[in-house]
């Protein structure tokens, strides 16, 4: 039978789970399998011990967590570990005996672990913001902060919107405090006034970020900017509702080297450290009744840490989605960058993300490396291309390239993603001698042509509302390739409000979250009759995911069926559970496999017509296959590939270049350099064949 007592906050908690011998069993249970992880391993023991605790005693975190009078959670998409080990270091200083997961094991079993401690004055938690929809009962945090929410690892998460909503039931029985950052409509929506506090900062740049959600999280109308920082953070309001940004509570002001929180000068926080990452641990300082101590702690595990080697600086920092590898290129100086991408399972599988960071042009030597590097690459050679950019086949060699490529005196940013952190620490303990080694692969020289002949315009329905899956890649790479043959080129973005042009050689839809759907749903029917006569007319076009959805004949979910455009052949009705995963298709005429990703929920029967692929690995339009992928109707390609799929695919784009081409009575598309395309989709093929 569950114990029940109650919280410090005057509600009900659930603690038990078992017996008395349960809950001395599981303690026991962690704390053995710490001890032998740590004989193996000195920092082991972060997440295993936790698991086999809860295993033994499904109750103990609510146990344990009720015997800290003081308890903190953290959470968010970006600065949960350098916020919480902030929080916990001041605490500590001040003379607290604080327990925290300083290492930033923050699922159920992260937690778990951290609680094998003794009990203490001040449990200072951070918890995954998927995961505490399951945690915060057993936490009740008398305070919780919020970093901020932002895209990240879409095929975990799903879209930001669907995470907000998990915070928000989680949120709402909760009696504490919320802590959020003002300039995020997603985050400083989520309490009500009354109990939450807002923190701010001043002196941020303003950078070329897409939002990650343009909807109000209130009522779903369209957010309006005075003032954008990047991504959706920044000066907002909704007009049918009246939700607006709320004034601060608390603010960190920086200027010119200096910083002020609350109009007291106080010491300036580390350049490595995210300002929005020091304003919370500030303002939850604050709430806590605690004043800065005057001093700032070494940075968090893996958040900010340098070493020097060979005479130069470097700075290792985390990026894992497009608002934190934008802001910390941007933030950040440095002479040379490492960048290494993963793709395992806490980094994120789809790594379409990073076609929606923005690259600094004063970015000189870009060195890349990791499981995806090859695809980070590819994205550099399409847009905001350094002057020296290259594929190594390990860290060690990378960084040591970038060591060579760097000046006695100045500074390597290395930025990588979770999984590989723990080598580049390992690196950085001992870092190699500087060495301009062969790299696996670099951008190819762009050929010199003279551009000539009618211009060819390519348009981009909605690019922010639909292009949460880097599908703005495709438009990227047919411009390049167009213009590399000496095609003239024209982009159009058309927006909410904005008019079609009359005329076009390609067009684009790529996919949205839900809310952003229907706003744009709205918007095609006054579309319909230009874009049916586009079809007719050959134009050549790309629905990826949503697009494809919202072009067919219906949505069908619950609740009925919603109307789509109906200009494609096709139906599409909501299935029980995702459809999330790397997707290899086999297209007719194409001699090699298109490459991609699909994360999607809908599955799409065709009433007519052909597909436009047949699935290899993954799902496509239904479950495992069943129902081949997309359509291919005239000459619009519709599709669950994303990635983008013409930038990973460049035969796939010259496909499209040659439609366009021969519609306007132009030659064939000549051969292009496609060495980095080639090695990454060799290095998929092999994963998909287990060699």
């Amino acid at each position: 039978m569950d114990i029940v007592e109650t919280s410090p906050g005057g509600r009900a908690r659930r603690s038990g789970g078992g017996p008395c011998w349960r809950a001395v069993a599981g303690l026991l249970a962690g704390r053995a399998a710490r001890a032998g992880l740590r004989l193996v391993r000195r920092h082991g023991g972060t997440s295993l011990p936790g698991r086999v605790a809860l295993t033994v005693d499904p109750g103990i975190i609510a146990r344990r967590a009720a015997r800290f009078p003081t308890r903190v959670a953290v959470t968010g998409t970006n600065g949960k570990t350098s916020t919480t080990h902030l929080i916990a270091e001041w605490l500590a200083m001040g003379g607290a005996r604080v327990v925290s997961n300083a290492e930033g094991a923050n699922l159920a079993q992260g937690v778990a672990s951290m609680l094998l401690a003794p009990a203490g004055d001040a449990l200072v938690a951070e918890v995954d913001e998927s995961a505490f929809l399951s945690l915060a009962a057993d936490l009740d945090p008398g305070l919780l902060v919020i970093t901020g929410l932002f895209r990240d690892q879409l095929d975990r998460f799903g879209e930001v919107g669907l995470v907000r909503e998990k915070l928000a039931r989680a949120i709402a029985p909760l009696p504490g405090l919320v802590l959020a950052n003002a300039a995020d409509p997603l985050s400083a929506s989520l309490a009500a006034p009354e109990r939450t506090r807002f923190f701010a900062v001043e002196g941020l740049p303003s950078l070329d970020v897409d939002a990650d959600t343009t909807a109000c999280p209130r009522c779903g109308a369209e957010l309006r900017y005075t003032r954008r920082l990047y991504a959706h953070l920044g000066d907002y309001t909704c007009e049918r509702c009246g939700f607006a940004r709320p004034e601060a509570d608390y603010t960190l002001r920086l200027e010119g080297g200096r910083a002020w929180f609350d109009g007291e000068e106080i010491a300036a926080p580390p350049s490595t450290l995210h300002p929005a990452s020091a304003a919370a641990a500030l303002a939850a300082l604050a709430v806590l009744g605690r004043k800065f101590p005057g001093a700032w702690p070494k940075p968090a595990w893996g958040r900010g840490e340098e070493v020097m080697a060979s005479g130069r600086r470097v700075v290792m920092g985390l990026a894992k989605n497009p608002a934190s590898l934008s802001f910390a290129l941007a933030w950040q100086k440095a002479d040379s960058h490492v960048i290494a991408i993963n793709d395992g399972g806490a980094d994120g599988r789809d790594v379409s993300w990073l076609w929606d960071a923005r690259f600094p042009a004063a970015m000189r030597h870009a060195f890349v490396c990791g499981t995806r590097g090859l695809e980070l690459l590819l994205r550099l050679r399409y847009v905001d291309p350094p002057p020296e950019a290259a594929a190594y086949a390990s860290r060690g060699a990378a960084l040591a390239a970038a060591l060579a490529a760097t000046a006695q005196g100045g500074e390597v940013l290395f930025l990588s993603t979770y999984t590989g952190m723990r080598e580049a620490q390992a690196l950085l303990a001992a870092p190699p001698a500087p060495e301009a080694g062969e790299p696996v692969a670099r951008i190819p020289q762009a050929p010199a042509v003279r551009t000539e002949g009618p211009v060819l315009r390519l348009v981009h329905l909605f690019p922010v509302e639909m292009g949460t899956y880097g599908d703005g890649g495709n438009i990227a790479a047919l411009s390049h390739r167009l213009a590399w043959r000496g095609r003239r080129v024209e982009t159009v973005p058309v927006g909410l409000g904005d008019a079609l042009p009359d005329e076009a050689d390609f067009f684009l839809v790529g996919g949205g979250e839900d809310r952003a759907q229907a706003q744009i749903a709205a918007a095609l029917i006054g579309m319909r009759e230009r874009l049916a006569a586009w079809i007719e007319d050959d134009v050549a076009g790309l629905l990826v995911c949503g697009g494809l959805q919202m072009f067919g004949r219906s949505y069908i979910v619950a609740e009925g069926s919603i109307p789509g455009l109906g200009l494609l052949p096709l139906v599409t009705e909501a299935g029980e559970g995702r459809l999330v995963g790397r997707l290899r298709v086999r297209a007719s005429g194409l001699e090699h496999v298109l490459n991609g990703f699909e994360n999607h929920s809908g599955r799409t029967r065709l009433l007519g017509g052909e597909a436009f692929g047949e699935v290899l690995s993954g799902h496509g339009n239904a479950d495992r296959g069943s129902g081949g992928e997309g359509m291919l109707y005239r000459r619009v390609i519709a599709t669950y590939l994303h990635g983008p799929v013409l930038a990973r695919n460049p035969w796939l784009a010259d496909r499209v270049i040659g439609w366009m081409c021969e519609r306007r009575g132009l030659p064939a598309p000549t051969p292009l350099d496609d060495r980095i395309e080639e090695l990454a989709a060799a290095r998929l093929a092999a994963e998909a064949s287990g060699s």
